[in-house]
């Protein structure tokens, strides 16, 4: 008898232990034919069960909801395999009523002879989490929603250059299907392999290099003209916690104005020129220079 009382107190320890251990919210066991043999008394708060309506029964006897019947023969497979449960999913409606998300681990337990004896594990309330989680699901629906409502192309990186997300826009006009997770070294690599762009745009590794950096750095917009007469203009900015964003413009409309009036400009007068903001030269047209001795190059900056 004190044995038996010794034996018990072991197993009520180790029982202990292992919740403390794994941070359960309750403790559970299964004999050899993996019917349920204990339930700790925490888990009705959770279940709205009464403990002893496991016993004798398997985990898919006592009526869970949420399991789909391929989430049960994959279970089944692992019980069968004797390998570890490992987050099992599933929901149960508690006495007052609410839905609760909870999940289970556990492990194979053998006797001293090596033989299976059954399974012990914890369980845990996710509601709070599973709530979370659905809650950033929306958020991020709701964002690639609004992502994809945008005329331009828009692409995200994060603070390893690597690709978040980037909508049907950025497809159509860079003609590259870049995969989430890809480098943005990868995704210029893959379109300037692309027939639309000019001979040689970044194939060069130098080249293609000083692109990511300028990238990286925000540098001024850059525009690119494309073998079909379209133009590209690509702007990055750099967010808060060191990703970055890619928008790509069609700006051909806005080049064959501006070529409309150079055009106008320089068959009404001698040469056409242009300044920025500091008055320094960023435009001179080519007649410029039988007018004025040197080439339009000259004056630039």
């Amino acid at each position: 008898q004190v044995a038996a009382r010794t034996t018990e107190l072991a197993e009520s320890e180790r029982r202990f232990r292992d919740v403390a251990q794994s941070g359960g919210d309750w403790l559970w066991e299964q004999d050899a034919a993996v019917r349920f043999t204990y339930m700790s008394q925490s888990n009705t708060q959770f279940s709205g069960m009464d403990i002893r309506d496991h016993y004798g029964k398997t985990r898919r006897e006592t009526g869970m909801l949420g399991v789909s019947e391929a989430q049960w023969a994959a279970h089944d497979r692992t019980l069968a395999a004797r390998q570890p449960l490992v987050d099992f999913r599933f929901q149960r409606v508690d006495a007052d009523g609410r839905t609760r998300y909870l999940a289970i681990d556990g492990r194979p337990i053998y006797d001293g002879a090596g033989n299976f004896m059954g399974y012990r594990g914890v369980g845990r309330d996710i509601t709070a989490r599973i709530k979370v989680e659905a809650r950033e699901n929306a958020e991020w629906r709701r964002l690639e929603d609004a992502v994809e409502s945008l005329s331009d192309g828009f692409a995200l990186f994060d603070s390893d250059q690597r690709l978040i997300v980037a909508n049907a826009a950025y497809q159509q006009m860079t003609g590259a299907t870049p995969r989430v997770g890809q480098t943005l070294r990868d995704v210029l690599r893959s379109r300037a392999a692309m027939a639309i762009y000019p001979p040689g745009h970044l194939t060069d590794d130098a080249a293609l290099e000083s692109r990511v950096l300028e990238i990286a750095a925000s540098e001024p917009p850059k525009a690119v003209h494309l073998r079909d007469g379209s133009w590209r203009r690509t702007i990055s900015r750099r967010t808060a916690e060191g990703g970055i964003v890619v928008l790509v413009s069609d700006i051909t409309a806005q080049k064959t104005t501006e070529q409309r009036y150079r055009d106008f400009a320089e068959a009404s007068g001698d040469w056409q020129w242009e300044m920025d903001r500091d008055l320094r030269f960023t435009y001179m047209s080519a007649n410029a220079e039988r007018v004025l001795g040197v080439p339009p190059e000259w004056h630039y900056g």
